[in-house]
């Protein structure tokens, strides 16, 4: 898949996610944990910025720390996790989902080729990961519509 592709693609996923944020004004719900589901938005949406930035770090372009994300909206987290730990607020992380365009702009084809010390879902470059993104972001924007559609309609 070539680089403009992938770069396309996830900047219409990202404004595409924002665009919906700003639309459904999702805040008032996004701690809401509902029974139905095992994460609320607030998760949702520092799931997607963790997958993003953990690709950028294996070439140390990230904006966040992996670490501290990962433990927060990683895979098999949830927020029940969260109680006294200080977790970035629905409206910070969606002002850094919003600098993704300008970010990946700044990425090398030397930074896509760059290797990871072990393979990610099958993936084994940051290019490879980036690709996962172009998939994951709007899977997790379709989830937060679902989420917020029912939550409101059961409030």
């Amino acid at each position: 898949m070539n680089k403009q592709y992938i770069f396309d693609s996830l900047k219409m996923s990202t404004d595409f996610l924002i665009k919906k944020y700003e639309k459904f004004e999702w805040e008032p719900i996004a701690e809401l944990n509902y029974q139905h589901f095992p994460n609320n938005i607030h998760w949702q949406l520092g799931h997607i910025l963790t997958v993003f930035e953990l690709s950028l770090s294996f070439v140390d372009k990230n904006k966040v720390d992996i670490e501290a994300y990962n433990k927060n909206f990683g895979n098999g987290t949830k927020p029940e996790d969260w109680d006294g730990k200080e977790i970035p607020s629905v409206n910070e992380i969606v002002e850094l989902l919003g600098t993704i365009p300008e970010r990946l702009d700044t990425l090398t084809d030397e930074d896509l080729e760059t290797e990871l010390p072990e393979p990610i879902v099958g993936q084994e470059t940051v290019r490879g990961l980036l690709i996962l993104n172009t998939m994951h972001i709007p899977l997790h924007t379709g989830k937060i519509e679902e989420m917020a559609r029912i939550i409101r309609a059961e409030a």
